[in-house]
């Protein structure tokens, strides 16, 4: 399980995080892209109607990270900003 996930938004410098998540099993990159297919995902409408709700360039978008960690067995979430 990932240690750490980071939340893209439309303006995160994708490219850095992307090559940063593929040099470490560890951490998880839920990019901007990611987060829109989760969005359109119509085989899981309450989490597509969930992330497609929450607006880009603001600190709601923090709420996918939330909910990855918990899906993925997190006890503790520790929340930080770049």
């Amino acid at each position: 399980m990932a240690s750490l996930v980071i939340v893209a938004d439309r303006k995160t410098p994708h490219k850095l995080y992307e090559e940063m998540a593929a040099k470490n099993e560890r951490i998880e990159y839920l990019s901007a892209k990611l987060q829109d297919r989760l969005a359109s995902d119509k085989s899981v409408p309450v989490v597509g109607a969930f992330v497609n709700s929450l607006p880009w360039n603001h600190f709601a978008r923090k709420n996918v990270g939330y909910m990855f960690a918990i899906a993925h067995g997190a006890r503790l979430v520790f929340d930080f900003d770049d």
